[in-house]
């Protein structure tokens, strides 16, 4: 099965679709605008059937418990099984839908296009045709014929417009509301989402029981004041805090030097790591890890490997920031076939 099968779900690629270079933060630092993972319900695709896709995405503004500033997100979709089988094959399409939209994206009547095609939002359904395997020929190196989907998204910090001038890239642009000028880039994030549609066969997203924090349960209970939290389950040592988001969260203490690290464990259970069909081991597994403060010692844990099987312990080091506030922690599970599901919980650090 072909690299893009076996490693790629999401792509959220710097700037205009290019790589990153040198000299970037940790991807799992939070500097600015993010998104993180697309995940989609099903994880595969059903000719004739639909899709939904939702996205994950954070900010760098949520720490100190700011509110969330307003974003537009933009969905562009339709291009199913393109002849080589790669994102870029799809930008001619992706121009067409640009020449159709309003310049003010955003302001783009709905029913423009047929469903699956435009849409805004953090939720957006894409319909996967009768004939998309027809589409995608098999290969001789395919272990199973497939077809592969992608829908493109644009998150933007202003104003997002259409750029049908770009050919080589997603034809959307983001300018602030007030001025008019192109955001920095902290600001706008586009990215793509492939779901795969498996002939004679299905894939399920992973699963994600819960997450430790220094060994205890986090909670998601909602809370009015402090004394609506209790202790985290198996870390009593933990003090904890009613967050500026009204959920209880762990607190810690700022630090600036010789910080102690904190584990961040995902609970995944084992049958999240399926069987590959016609293949004679189960799929690639991983977990990453992302905040908005503090520091994590790695982006990205294996947790199922294809040879050597599962790990033992998958778990990442968070270190708190230097000033007191409000830190966010996302954290990702995938499999290698587009599948993915998420947990997000803050910290107060004091």
């Amino acid at each position: 099965m072909e690299k893009a099968l076996r490693f790629g779900v999401l792509a959220v690629i710097c700037g205009s679709l290019a790589g990153c270079g040198e000299g970037f933060e940790p991807p799992s630092k939070v500097q600015g605008l993010r998104a993180f993972a697309v995940r989609a319900d099903p994880a595969s695709g059903v000719p004739g059937e639909g899709v939904t896709l939702d996205l994950l995405r954070g900010d760098r503004r949520q720490q100190d418990g700011e509110p969330e500033r307003e974003v537009e997100v933009a969905w562009l979709g339709g291009c199913h099984a393109p002849p080589s089988r790669q994102f870029f094959d799809c930008y001619p399409l992706l121009v067409e839908i640009a020449k159709r939209l309003e310049p003010r994206v955003l302001e783009t009547p709905p029913n423009r296009f047929p469903e699956g095609v435009f849409g805004g939002g953090d939720r957006f359904r894409i319909e996967i045709p009768e004939d998309v395997l027809e589409r995608s020929p098999r290969r001789d190196t395919d272990p199973i014929h497939f077809a592969p989907s992608f829908t493109f998204f644009a998150v933007c910090a202003g104003e997002l417009v259409a750029r049908p001038d770009l050919t080589d890239r997603v034809p959307l642009g983001c300018v602030s509301k007030s001025t008019g000028e192109p955001v920095s880039k902290d600001d706008f994030v586009i990215g793509f989402s492939t779901v795969y549609t498996l002939e004679g066969a299905s894939n399920a997203n992973p699963e994600l029981e819960g997450l430790r924090f220094d060994e205890g349960l986090v909670t998601s209970a909602s809370c009015s004041d402090d004394s609506d939290c209790a202790p985290l389950d198996g870390a009593p040592q933990l003090e904890m805090a009613c967050s500026a988001a009204s959920s209880c969260a762990p607190v810690v203490a700022a630090c600036a030097s010789d910080c102690p690290k904190i584990a961040v464990s995902p609970l995944i259970p084992r049958s999240s790591a399926e069987q590959l069909p016609n293949e004679g081991y189960p799929e690639v597994l991983w977990t990453s890890f992302y905040a908005n403060a503090g520091e994590f010692n790695t982006e990205t844990q294996l947790v199922n490997d294809r040879t050597s099987g599962w790990v033992d312990d998958f778990s990442a080091d968070w270190k708190p920031p230097r000033l007191p506030g409000t830190a966010r922690i996302w954290v990702t599970v995938n499999d290698q076939r587009g599948g993915t599901t998420w947990s997000t919980f803050d910290v107060v650090v004091r």
